[in-house]
């Protein structure tokens, strides 16, 4: 990574051939209706999917854009050159119009006369200092650098460097509460660190109890039928999940995080329960996910 000098620097990325330049401060790329496509020592540039970077195949000498121009209003013209008299001149020049302008019914005499202008080049000025890597991804997580000063006000170079996601454990609780058989999920639930998951989990092979139909009051129904019910475990998980994802980079941090997500999410599908012969199926036996259960 090369060295950053001052504040007023600019930093170009650089990456698999690609050169990749964020001119989204100094650069808009429409006018009107039209799309401005800006130059890379002549070559048009391509515009990448996060808005403000376009790249090019070469590291460019001078990155310049032309930017339309409005026409310059030189005159104005009686729209019936037939009524054309000493009061009502056929042309006016612009000085002749602005000493007139106060009569508004100019407007409806005259129409405007413009001539159209060459388009102004702008030219985005360096040095460009390269730094290698690809714009940041729009994955809705949110990083947070640790910067040297030059970079504090450059938010589209911040991924390149250490910092970390915050947000991961409730990441997680959100991974947790898809799951299909949780009943519960808490995030530092009883004083314990961590997301603490509740699973109603049914039996390697199916247990079902018979399940008379009560009254309101709690006692045994003698006119309704009761029901045969499916039985489940109960288990109880606590993850040790921490609240954010450092790195040295923003990419590195969000390999990590995709990483304990996929560890974790492998934790709640692979707790599970063996019914036990020696109960008649109403105990069992807590398998996998044991590192990580309670009760």
């Amino acid at each position: 990574m090369a060295e950053i000098l001052t504040p007023l620097q600019r930093f170009v990325l650089h990456d698999d051939g690609a050169w990749m330049y964020y001119l989204g401060d100094d650069f808009r790329p429409t006018y009107g209706h039209e799309t401005i496509v800006p130059d890379a020592d002549g070559q048009p540039m391509t515009a990448l999917q996060q808005p403000g970077w376009w790249a090019t195949d070469h590291e460019a000498t001078r990155i310049t854009a032309r930017r339309p121009v409005p026409a310059k209003t030189i005159g104005y013209r009686l729209r019936d050159l037939s009524a054309a008299s000493e009061k009502f001149p056929a042309a006016l020049t612009p000085a002749e119009w602005e000493n007139r302008r106060t009569d508004d019914f100019l407007w409806e005499l005259y129409t405007t006369v413009t001539e159209p202008q060459p388009d102004e080049v702008i030219t985005i000025e360096g040095p460009w200092v390269r730094l290698d890597g690809t714009p940041p991804p729009d994955d809705g997580r949110t990083w947070v650098p640790r910067l040297p000063d030059a970079l504090r006000n450059r938010p589209e170079y911040h991924h390149l460097f250490p910092g970390y996601l915050p947000g991961f454990r409730d990441h997680i609780k959100r991974v947790a509460e898809k799951h299909r058989f949780r009943e519960f999920v808490f995030l530092d639930y009883q004083s314990r660190a961590g997301v603490t998951v509740i699973l109603r989990v049914p039996f390697d092979q199916p247990v079902t109890e018979y399940r008379p139909a009560r009254n309101r009051d709690g006692s045994v129904s003698r006119s309704k039928k009761g029901r045969t019910v499916t039985v489940t475990a109960r288990r109880e998980l606590l993850l040790d999940v921490p609240d954010r994802i450092a790195g040295g980079n923003r990419a590195e941090a969000a390999a990590h995080w995709d990483e304990l997500t996929a560890h974790y999410q492998a934790l709640l599908d692979e707790a599970s329960v063996a019914a036990c012969s020696h109960c008649q199926g109403h105990g069992y036996i807590p398998s996998g996910a044991e590192e990580v259960s309670r009760g």
